[in-house]
């Protein structure tokens, strides 16, 4: 069950406001460092009293950037089943209403055979008892946290105070809803896999061998690794623009601080390779 994306205050905002909490101090730590900012760095001050080697430190907080990411892919892949539960409550109170059944028979019946979204037509149901139907479900919406099911029960609500042809208008609905939903899907997925595929090319490929090469070609001079503070600054920018397309593209501000920490942290880790690899092992 998907609860919280029916609540104003539940799981998925204390994700997203963990992920924040967690991806702001990592983005400010590898920022400073790649930039030679040189401004006091809690995160690294707190890590070195469990791992003195600041590096060990790195490649737990790139660990934990991995994890923060992770949690915001599932956290998505939650958002999207919520909407497929959506879809299939409505069109199961569609099929009810058709065979016969009162509007609020068919709302219950519907609601004992899903959950997620079914908890905001139950709290419906239980303020129809001092008004119609379709105003308590209109105040049950207002009051969940998932502006896309408020949008579908404000037209349900519509259908029921039009009356007519309640059951037939309602199963049209939800499977416009769900056609809609899946070329949705199918758009997204055009914009977004090459966007994924340049995301592991620019973050997770290239300032790795751009490290491993200049640490190669240094060691002829007797350098050791130097990176250019120029060079740092462009893949820095990189990591930025490549993270910031979410909400350019899909208005997903919510998710910056979820993907922006491993963006970071893979740049200035892949950059930092062969000093890694020399820690680690």
């Amino acid at each position: 069950m998907i609860s919280g994306l029916e609540a104003g205050i539940g799981p998925r905002q204390l994700t997203r406001a963990a992920q924040w909490i967690f991806g702001i101090p990592i983005v400010f730590s590898f920022t400073n460092s790649l930039l030679g900012i040189g401004l006091p760095d809690p995160v690294m001050y707190l890590m070195t009293y469990v791992l003195p080697d600041p590096w060990h430190c790195r490649f737990v907080l790139l660990l934990v950037a991995a994890a923060i990411e992770i949690s915001d892919m599932a956290l998505m892949q939650g958002e999207k089943d919520y909407e497929t539960r959506v879809h299939e409550l409505v069109k199961s109170i569609g099929d009810r209403l058709r065979a016969g059944a009162a509007v609020e028979t068919a709302v219950a019946e519907a609601c004992r055979d899903t959950d997620g979204p079914s908890e905001v037509f139950a709290d419906a149901i239980e303020r129809s008892d001092a008004m119609p139907f379709d105003l308590a479900l209109r105040e049950a919406a207002d009051e969940c946290g998932s502006a896309y099911l408020q949008e579908v029960c404000y037209l349900i609500a519509e259908a029921v105070r039009a009356e007519g042809d309640i059951g037939g208008a309602i199963r049209r609905l939800g499977m416009e809803l769900e056609r809609n939903h899946q070329y949705q899907e199918k758009v997204n997925a055009k914009i977004a896999n090459p966007l994924m595929v340049l995301r592991a090319v620019g973050l997770f490929a290239v300032p790795p061998l751009y490290g491993i090469l200049r640490w190669s070609f240094n060691n002829f001079t007797g350098g050791g690794l130097k990176l250019e503070p120029g060079a740092m600054l462009f893949f820095l920018y990189g990591a930025l623009a490549i993270t910031v397309y979410d909400g350019l593209i899909f208005g997903q501000w919510e998710r910056l601080f979820a993907r922006m920490p491993l963006a970071v942290a893979a740049v200035y880790v892949g950059l930092h390779t062969p000093h890694l690899i020399g820690s680690l092992f």
